[in-house]
């Protein structure tokens, strides 16, 4: 088997998705008026430019597109995320990210707990997801710098249109589907006696850093392998 590991926020929101019986993308739950806040500093990156106003209007269009999606999933907003400006552009807020063969990294900073849920990656592929070959957010920051620096930009719209195609190119490029997903997963197979071994014991030498794996929309937990509260796992359905 090859493992997924998705890491919460919290352990509050560990039961919310155990309750609930899905991960929610933070499109559905983050407060739109956060979105202002998260994308205030890319703002003041050569501010009086056509780019920086076409941006500002991409970032109002990614507000509006928040409410109208949450007014038809209500629930509890929250501000707990670990989205940067470009993710929300790019449409990652609707996705659901997942680091192979063991939890990511991104979210100790954070402070974030060891608690969440293993996926079967390969059963997540079979069922369309992706497989993301490193980490897109700087690819996202370059391209939205350059088109704010860009001298032949000459309109916000156009800066829009340049921003909005070569996020899909970046995702285009970056990401792996089907057959090619599986075989570039291969490294992160679990070994005879592994599933036995803590998460952090079951790293190999040579396993990739910075991959993802990439699900569109909720993610239903019953399809979950393990679930973890604090680095101790509470349920394990991996077969013997």
């Amino acid at each position: 088997m090859i493992l997924a590991y998705h890491r919460v926020s919290s352990n509050r929101a560990l039961d919310a998705i155990m309750e609930t019986g899905q991960i929610i993308p933070g499109i559905y739950r983050l407060d739109p008026d956060l979105i202002r806040k998260l994308c205030a500093q890319l703002l003041e990156y050569n501010p009086a430019s056509p780019g920086a106003h076409g941006l500002r209007e991409l970032i109002e269009e990614a507000t509006a597109h928040f409410l109208e999606v949450q007014e038809r999933f209500p629930g509890p907003k929250t501000s707990e995320t670990a989205l940067k400006c470009e993710d929300i552009l790019s449409g990652d807020a609707g996705r659901i990210f997942l680091s192979p063969g063991n939890w990511s990294e991104a979210g100790r900073g954070l402070g974030w707990p060891l608690s969440g849920f293993a996926f079967d990656a390969e059963y997540l592929v079979s069922r369309g997801a992706r497989y993301r070959l490193r980490d897109l957010l700087s690819a996202y920051w370059s391209l939205i710098r350059k088109t704010l620096d860009d001298p032949e930009v000459a309109s916000p719209t156009e800066a829009k249109r340049r921003i909005l195609d070569g996020l899909l190119e970046i995702q285009d490029g970056g990401e792996l589907a089907g057959e090619d997903a599986l075989a570039a997963l291969e490294s992160f197979r679990l070994q005879p006696g592994d599933e036995l071994l803590h998460p952090y014991d079951r790293k190999r030498s040579g396993w990739p850093t910075q991959t993802e794996i990439v699900w569109d929309g909720p993610l239903p937990f019953g399809v979950a392998v393990e679930i973890w509260r604090d680095d101790a796992g509470i349920v394990s359905t991996i077969p013997d």
